[in-house]
């Protein structure tokens, strides 16, 4: 991606030396098209990658909430607590694996609303 972005601003500064003479016109065309050429492709591929980052946030996404909703266990452990069937050390230990996972959940959430964001960039 560097090697583009440095192409196109030696480019830019090829056309600026030949702007000022007529015989380097047909070459300068070449060059303004070539440029606008990988313009778009370097345009399509981030957009590209946008939208697979984006397909696999939501698959990540999707993972989680089907885990969450078949295996929530956040009452059976404290009523376990509660009843005396499991230590205190045990409790917590079991609760902050629930919330790791829990806030694992919510980054990817967060980081499929960026990815989007930004697809919707590309569509302005």
């Amino acid at each position: 991606m560097k090697k583009i972005i440095i192409f196109i601003t030696l480019i830019t500064s090829l056309l600026s030396l030949f702007a000022q003479e007529d015989r380097y016109a047909p070459v300068l065309s070449q060059i303004e098209q070539n440029s606008t050429t990988l313009k778009a492709l370097r345009y399509r591929s981030q957009w590209q990658q946008l939208y697979a980052q984006a397909a696999q946030l939501r698959e990540t996404v999707e993972r989680y909430a089907a885990v969450f909703s078949q295996h929530n266990n956040a009452d059976l452990l404290y009523k376990a607590y509660i009843s005396g069937e499991m230590p205190l050390l045990n409790y917590l230990l079991e609760t902050e694996y629930y919330l790791s996972a829990y806030e694992k959940q919510l980054q990817a959430q967060r980081d499929l609303e960026l990815t989007l964001s930004e697809l919707n960039g590309f569509r302005l």
